[in-house]
């Protein structure tokens, strides 16, 4: 993080927060969010990173990166219209959702946006009835990787034997693919999957120029993994294992779609212990905290993230005991982790949990007609 989580909790407006009692929030810092994209951009140089909103789309991170020149990867208006609204230009986004209705298709050209991704028929069907010139199409391409925390293979890519009869249908119907996109699964630990998808992306690639094709652009996707438990390799184990195989492929334009990586460190969540006690019956201290999987916790529910959560505060000297930590809400699955070694949790104490600005906020619901999680930005 910029800032360290001791100087973020002193920041004013979280100080404050912490002496009323206004428990759950977040907080949120943009500039955090701005330094992990500064270091993509030097872990890869000449790859070309668009910012997957999805991840975290609150305005004020939103914000610092398109003032910060960054580029965005969206799919949906909504987001096309945070993006622009927060800065960006049309030719810095990409609409990368390969199944989208027409009028969705439309919308994003009304705001011009330009750049596509398809995978089906049926979606060069739709693109081809717009005939706009300019258009650009990725073409997604699916490689399977059971080894990432979700394997996004499944429902969205092409098999590379798939790819010529694809590309040959879309010049049919006079929509330019002007490259190939893949995505190697979110949250990937393995460098090798990032190099040898990358090698074959390529050889895909010289196979469809040879047949005629006009190609210049891979996209290789996000999944570049957040240090969570602290066991996950650093970036520049990543980086290392991509850029030999970058410079194998002269000639071809490299982008992005980092999300997690960008906007995890950006944002923390802060809760406080509403009861405990102590079940004779599973010999388990269970902790009741005022925020859950169905709030600022859903990354637990959506992601399998399994989160920190530091104890601060605490007086010196209290023991340590094995805690279930569990949320707020009348639902039994409202548990946010089990047998956490933290010192013995009484009511009023305070949680941090770091890394949580990717898949929370924008995942959480008001179920129970409990609030979405509020957020300080510093």
């Amino acid at each position: 993080m910029a800032v360290t989580l001791a100087e973020l909790l002193a920041q004013p407006e979280v100080a404050a927060a912490l002496a009323a009692g206004d428990t759950p929030f977040f907080i949120l810092e943009p500039a955090a969010a701005v330094e992990a994209y500064r270091q993509l951009e030097a872990a890869l140089p000449g790859v070309v990173h668009h910012y997957a909103v999805k991840s975290n789309s609150h305005p004020a991170l939103v914000g610092a990166l398109a003032r910060a020149g960054a580029r965005f990867d969206v799919a949906t208006t909504a987001e096309i219209d945070l993006a622009l609204a927060a800065g960006a230009t049309p030719e810095r986004i990409i609409h990368t959702h390969p199944h989208v209705k027409p009028r969705d298709i439309g919308a994003a050209l009304d705001r011009g946006v330009r750049t596509f991704v398809a995978d089906s028929d049926a979606q060069i069907r739709k693109l081809a009835a717009f005939r706009v010139p300019e258009l650009a199409v990725l073409a997604r391409v699916s490689y399977p990787n059971e080894g990432a925390r979700l394997n996004l293979s499944l429902k969205f890519g092409l098999a590379p034997e798939e790819m010529p009869g694809f590309l040959d249908y879309a010049r049919d119907h006079e929509v330019p693919v002007r490259g190939l996109s893949y995505h190697v699964g979110s949250q990937n630990t393995d460098p090798a999957v990032f190099a040898g998808s990358l090698r074959a992306t390529g050889e895909l690639l010289a196979a469809g120029i040879a047949a005629g094709h006009r190609l210049d652009v891979i996209d290789i996707g996000g999944g570049f993994p957040v240090r969570y438990v602290g066991g996950e390799p650093q970036l520049e184990e990543f980086a290392a294992a991509i850029r030999p195989v970058l410079a194998e492929l002269p000639g071809v334009e490299f982008w992005s779609e980092p999300g997690r990586f960008v906007s995890a460190g950006a944002m923390h969540l802060v809760t406080s212990v509403v009861a405990e006690t102590y079940r004779p019956a599973l010999e388990q201290h269970w902790v009741y905290i005022d925020d859950g999987l169905f709030g600022g916790y859903s990354n637990v529910l959506t992601d399998h993230v399994a989160p920190q959560l530091l104890a601060v505060g605490i007086p010196a000297g209290r023991e340590r005991v094995a805690q279930t930590i569990a949320g707020p809400t009348c639902d039994s699955t409202d548990v946010v982790a089990r047998g956490v070694d933290l010192p013995r949790l009484v009511v009023g104490d305070i949680l941090v949990s770091p890394l949580m600005g990717a898949y929370t906020l924008v995942t959480a619901t008001t179920f129970n007609g409990i609030p979405i999680t509020p957020v300080i930005t510093v």
